[in-house]
């Protein structure tokens, strides 16, 4: 048996761990509180398997941080680090950030902090933070913390660097005074700004807010609620921080929605001549807040399911979208056709055989050229598809987190992604246009428009994809391309391409694949075997089908249960079910 081992401080935690090999008798472990011994000195503690674990026992404030910290670099791929500090009794612990950066995603899946009210990761999770932005403090309500840090080996940040403080509870209470009470704030102006305290796109809104507006407009007249920024508490069901929009005098009005993280729509229109806007924030963690504007207006005129709105708002029939003539009067109806002779046409043929992106052959240079690169601060997220040459389609998966367009760029004509290409175009973002029916727990409807600062130059190495007009049989193959993971195959960095069938989507939803998760607004597409597949870092980028000879665009990559898993086929937004969105949304955003 091993030696007794004496732990100095008054905590301590026994992990067992076993693989699926050969199994023994196990152990037991009798344990004793003693008193200190003042002559002990703590022993090295084990730095972990990535030399970064660290035990620390309080005696002043301190510094915690990725290895090898520094504002210009970036954090190791693959590696794990826990802090865990204790603190003296009748205290809790104060984390303030100076900096910090990881790779964004969907609730934080890939590269993460995670923040413990305790020495385990069995006590309370605090908070679990990626992205960009700098956090606000966290306190434990404990005398202990536990801190993870955790990456993969896809894409990576500068990471972080935390100071550790012991302060007296009494210290920890919000300062802020709310400017809304529970109160209404009345507004009868033809039009206005709604501001949430201490807005500034920057600093996080105050805790335990109730705020109320009510807009008032004339008879006959309707109110359009636009939405410039928002950002709050992400949560399912938005059950703890969350703007809820009313169409009516108060909440016992219709429920036009109810808002939280970053996924709210362009604008609101209420049917009535009033609007009733309520923010509540509980005790914890939030975001910015919001940036709103209201007007108030001339109904619009109602088009039927069958007709399509032209820009100047009168409606058509859809019948007559994409005929080759102008019956809007403005050329709005004819803007992003799928039969114009023109689109989904490489100038530079591509490989048609199979081939795959997780195992990574890469595709001929600039043979999908509309294919984009999707940057947050000058890395690659996401891809998407050129459709128009100011326009392009993408996951709404890809922006749920980060809809900041100071840090969004468009790359068009790349082979490599992150090497500078010959025929490279640039662009900024003017435009996030997310469905207003995205919905990030089933990842539906999960599709989103960008307007672009300017066209794009189409040529033999930029072009746009079609949009379909048919829907793609089952069995029919499709290819999907994208810079994401290979899984260590080759590839890497290289745009990489995958010829991938489509499967029907009972047998998707049958019990041994998919389970019912794919919705009517999604395509499968994938081997039974697995082998071959779209992965992290293609989300967003084109599946196209070959109709004749063009390439229509039938899928979005949106999701999948891991990347290139036996009897897992990915989930792709079934894109024609949106073809009048984008065509009404395109027509509307001049």
């Amino acid at each position: 048996a091993p030696d007794s081992v004496i732990i100095p401080g008054s905590h301590g935690i026994v992990r067992f761990s076993s693989d699926e090999g050969e199994s023994l008798a196990g152990f037991q472990i009798k344990w004793t509180a003693v008193d200190g011994d003042p002559t002990y000195v703590n022993p090295t503690v084990d730095p972990g398997p990535f030399g970064c674990d660290k035990d620390i026992y309080y005696n002043g404030a301190g510094t915690i941080q990725t290895p090898g910290f520094d504002p210009s670099g970036h954090y190791k791929d693959n590696t794990t680090c826990v802090w865990r500090i204790f603190g003296p009794e009748g205290y809790n612990i104060k984390l303030h950030f100076n900096d910090f950066g990881t790779e964004m995603s969907h609730q934080c899946k890939y590269d993460s902090l995670k923040i413990y009210d305790g020495p385990s990761a069995s006590d309370e999770l605090i908070a679990t933070i990626c992205g960009n932005r700098l956090p606000h403090e966290e306190w434990s309500k404990t005398n202990n913390m536990m801190v993870v840090f955790t990456s993969d080996k896809v894409y990576h940040d500068i990471g972080f660097r935390a100071v550790f403080t012991a302060v007296k509870p009494n210290d920890h209470q919000v300062t802020d005074i709310a400017a809304c009470t529970g109160t209404p704030t009345v507004l009868t102006a033809t039009s206005g700004t709604i501001l949430s305290d201490l807005y500034d796109g920057v600093t996080e809104y105050p805790n335990n807010l109730n705020c109320q507006w009510k807009i008032n407009a004339p008879v006959g007249k309707v109110i359009t609620l636009w939405f410039n920024a928002f950002e709050a508490e992400s949560t399912e069901n938005c059950n703890y921080d969350y703007l809820s929009v009313y169409d009516g005098k108060n909440s016992y009005g219709l429920l036009m929605d109810k808002l939280c993280g970053m996924v709210y729509p362009e604008k609101m229109t209420s049917e009535t001549n009033h609007m009733y806007i309520q923010f509540i924030s509980d005790e914890t963690a939030g975001g910015f807040g919001f940036n709103l504007t209201y007007t108030i207006e001339d109904p619009l005129p109602s088009c039927q399911d069958s007709e399509f709105r032209c820009r100047d708002t009168h409606c058509i029939a859809y019948s007559k979208v994409c005929n080759g003539h102008d019956d809007c009067g403005d050329g709005s109806d004819e803007l992003v056709c799928g039969n114009d002779g023109v689109c989904g046409r490489p100038a530079i043929k591509p490989i048609e055989s199979n081939t795959r992106i997780v195992g990574g052959r890469e595709a001929i240079p600039n043979s999908w050229p509309w294919q984009i690169s999707m940057k947050h601060y000058g890395r690659h997220n996401c891809g998407g598809s050129i459709i128009h040459p100011q326009w392009v389609v993408t996951a709404s998966h890809c922006v749920e987190d980060n809809r900041n367009l100071d840090h969004l760029t468009i790359e068009a004509g790349k082979h490599h992604e992150k090497k500078d290409d010959p025929h490279q175009q640039i662009r900024r973002v003017t435009k996030i246009l997310m469905h207003e029916s995205y919905d990030s727990d089933l990842i539906d409807n999960d599709i989103t428009l960008f307007k672009l600062d300017k066209p794009f130059i189409l040529n033999e190495y930029v072009d746009i994809v079609c949009l379909p007009e048919v829907v793609v049989a089952d069995g029919a193959n499709c290819m999907v391309t994208g810079w994401g993971d290979t899984k260590n195959t080759s590839g890497a960095g290289l745009l990489k391409q995958a010829l991938l069938p489509i499967v029907n989507v009972d047998k998707c939803n049958s019990t041994d694949y998919l389970d019912g998760d794919a919705t009517d607004n999604m395509l499968c597409a994938g081997y039974d075997q697995g082998g071959i597949d779209s992965c992290q870092g293609d989300s967003g980028g084109p599946f196209v089908c070959k109709s004749g000879t063009k390439w229509d665009l039938q899928g979005i990559v949106s999701w999948g249960n891991g990347c290139a898993e036996e009897k897992s086929p990915g989930a792709y937004t079934k894109v024609i079910n949106y073809i009048q969105w984008i065509q009404e949304m395109v027509a509307s955003h001049p």
